[in-house]
């Protein structure tokens, strides 16, 4: 192993989070063993995804963006997974992940649920310290003190930045679903505008803010309906419903069934 990388293999080592060396090409220079170890299921996820090629672009890209986030840069890619990126110097940088940042249930990813558990879940907490100890080793590994030559691509960098902010806000929703939550709030907490945030939103997800929200308090009082210890008349305060009567009524329209009838179901199965 080269020496100057040996800092980016002890972080690999210590996050459980692969870790590459890229040029602006996408060109891999360095792999942690943690990388090389699940490249191969990577590959075959993003294949199964119908994302390989752009997840090697977006990959590629996010080293200019992490000298322009001030080399610390975390960002969803196409295949909705996360990775965090440093700035190395002579056009290269370290890129560390795939990780999840909601946990296996809730990641709605699609492809082989036995790969996707190959890959490391890391809290919004985790995923901010693991960003900031691979900018710490980048540091160490090089100066990033020069400018990157590779050309702005403002169609790209809208692309990569979107991903950012929708990882952003799926985290805040998805750590929040419980209490009352406002489209000022989420957009607030994202750095945008209420009407940009929600136009963003809509059109990397298909989805609307609200349309979001209700469908993460669905899946979770789905859960939790199926949990024999939870009584049914907590579930909506639970899960973020504002009555038992509203509950009733959006979980009808949406499974066929009142949440009682699929509780039973659920105990059948």
């Amino acid at each position: 192993m080269d020496i100057q990388f040996s800092a980016i293999e002890s972080f690999s080592a210590a996050t459980g989070i692969g870790a590459a060396v890229l040029d602006v090409s996408g060109k891999l220079c360095f792999a942690s063993s943690e990388y090389e170890g699940s490249s191969e299921a990577l590959h075959r996820l993003f294949t199964v995804l119908g994302c390989a090629e752009e997840e090697r672009k977006a990959l590629a890209y996010s080293i200019a963006q992490s000298q322009r986030f001030g080399g610390r840069y975390i960002f969803l890619a196409p295949s909705g997974l996360t990775y965090c990126a440093s700035p190395l110097s002579g056009n290269q940088g370290v890129v560390a992940g795939p990780f999840l940042m909601t946990d296996y249930e809730e990641a709605d990813i699609g492809g082989d649920p036995e790969l996707l558990k190959r890959i490391p879940y890391k809290s919004p907490v985790q995923a901010r310290a693991s960003c900031e100890l691979l900018a710490l080793c980048a540091e160490h590994c090089g100066d990033v003190s020069g400018p990157f030559s590779v050309p702005y691509n403002e169609a790209l960098a809208a692309s990569v930045k979107h991903m950012d902010v929708i990882a952003k806000a799926v985290t805040y929703i998805r750590s929040n679903y419980m209490n009352k939550i406002t489209l000022q709030e989420i957009a607030a907490h994202v750095f945008l505008s209420p009407t940009y945030f929600s136009k963003v939103f809509r059109e990397e997800t298909g989805q609307t803010p609200g349309g979001f929200i209700a469908a993460v308090r669905l899946d979770a009082s789905k859960r939790l309906l199926r949990d024999p210890s939870v009584s049914i008349i907590d579930i909506p305060g639970m899960a973020g419903f504002e009555s038992q009567s509203y509950f009733t009524r959006v979980f009808k329209k949406a499974e066929g069934q009142t949440p009682g009838e699929y509780r039973r179901r659920s105990r059948r199965e």
